[in-house]
């Protein structure tokens, strides 16, 4: 049981107390000392509170960072000077007496097993309903769980390093881990639950896993999220929230032999990042932006963003898009071969593969590479290259011929 030793001294008696820390029923007494002499309070050979600690430590051997001084008091015993240092670790309490002068230790204790410090703890209601509990431990320790009003439970472990723990348990069934490190590496695992992908799919929209991390621009230190889904799922659609979605930000699968690649139909949500996941998978989110210095005020900003951090449109540099200038048929042939995956490694030109690809799939008849494209000639190819899908009506713009090879296309 946790207990509070008081020592004071009166006349020429020392008293020592014990007294229980949750009943405050006393449990020993001792004032036996007698010809106590007051310490005169000169210090300056005594060894200091710092060095105290480590001989204790050493002798236990504990290490700094595993052990909670809960004291270390410099005090008199039968006319010595020595230091009471108490801490604790790995549910053990140690008490060491330990002599000021020589540094000797005079008495140690470590049979206190099962001791459990004290904690302080806090509940919060938020304004729709989740209930927040807070405790805090004498490690620096914090423990936030967060109820909310369907069932779903998350409890967050935050240690005084900045390392922490989130576990989830959704209503649905779903469970979810995020753990990152004191230098904020994060990896992150959910398992989807049956019923959260059937509910997912009932009402057409992406399944959300109860983890949420943080992109990087580095996909060295990106976090990393293991998605499993139930056997026989197939296709679902999976949203992972993240704290700092932007439009450049992008799945990147981390494939089984360790290769890495942009999952380009990888879609920002309001609240996180969209994919389409076939029985599992393991990504990395990445702020894939590219920041270029000429649209960093454009209206095109974040389309920019989108498409460039897919890989499906490059800069004209590193550092510069030339969002102004016009595009070429070329350009689209290979827009276009990216976005559908083509192979365009060869070619004799830059454009040759897309330009091939382009005649093959009938999106365009790959003639004037070079020419600017007008905006009829964009609509059909990106018309084409959906399929043609069929519109309820044609077109209604004066200037667009019901008989024109690109009416369907706008009306599209």
């Amino acid at each position: 049981q946790p207990q509070y030793e008081v020592e004071f001294y009166a006349g020429n008696k020392e008293y020592d107390y014990e007294i229980n820390a949750k009943t405050g029923k006393i449990t020993s007494v001792d004032f036996d000392i007698e010809n106590f002499t007051v310490p005169s309070g000169d210090t300056g050979d005594y060894i200091s509170e710092t060095k105290a600690k480590e001989i204790a430590l050493d002798h236990a051997g504990v290490s700094s960072s595993a052990a909670t001084f809960v004291q270390v008091k410099l005090d008199w015993d039968d006319g010595r000077p020595e230091y009471e240092v108490e801490f604790y670790t790995n549910g053990k309490e140690y008490d060491y007496e330990i002599d000021a002068i020589t540094g000797d230790v005079r008495s140690y204790d470590y049979d206190a097993e099962y001791y459990a410090p004290s904690t302080s703890t806090g509940t919060t209601t938020k304004p729709d309903g989740t209930k927040v509990q807070t405790e805090t431990k004498p490690d620096g320790t914090t423990i936030k769980t967060e109820t909310k009003k369907d069932g779903t439970v998350t409890k967050t472990e935050t240690k005084k390093d900045g390392s922490s723990v989130t576990e989830t348990k959704a209503a649905d069934g779903s469970t979810g881990t995020v753990k990152t490190d004191k230098n904020g590496n994060t990896e992150a695992e959910t398992k989807v639950s049956a019923k959260a992908v059937e509910d997912a799919k009932k009402s057409g929209e992406a399944v959300k896993a109860p983890v949420e991390v943080k992109a990087s621009r580095d996909s060295s230190t990106a976090p990393t999220v293991k998605v499993e889904l139930p056997k026989n799922s197939g296709d679902t659609k999976v949203e992972i929230p993240v704290s700092n979605v932007k439009p450049g930000t992008v799945a990147v699968i981390v494939h089984p032999d360790g290769t890495e690649e942009i999952v380009k139909n990888s879609l920002p949500t309001a609240d996180g990042i969209q994919l389409t996941v076939n029985g599992g998978a393991t990504v990395k989110i990445v702020d894939n932006s590219k920041d270029f210095i000429d649209t960093r005020n454009h209206w095109a900003k974040d389309a920019i963003d989108f498409v460039s951090a897919r890989g499906l449109v490059s800069g004209m540099s590193g550092t510069t898009y030339a969002p102004d200038a016009s595009t070429t048929r070329a350009q689209l042939w290979t827009i276009l071969a990216r976005q559908n995956d083509a192979d365009l490694t060869g070619g004799a030109t830059l454009y040759e593969k897309a330009q091939l690809w382009s005649k093959d799939k009938g999106i365009s008849d790959g003639t004037q590479p070079d020419a600017a494209i007008n905006r009829a000639q964009m609509v059909t190819m990106l018309w084409r290259a959906m399929g043609e899908p069929a519109v309820a009506s044609g077109a209604s713009f004066a200037d667009v011929p019901a008989d024109s090879y690109y009416a369907g296309a706008v009306a599209w």
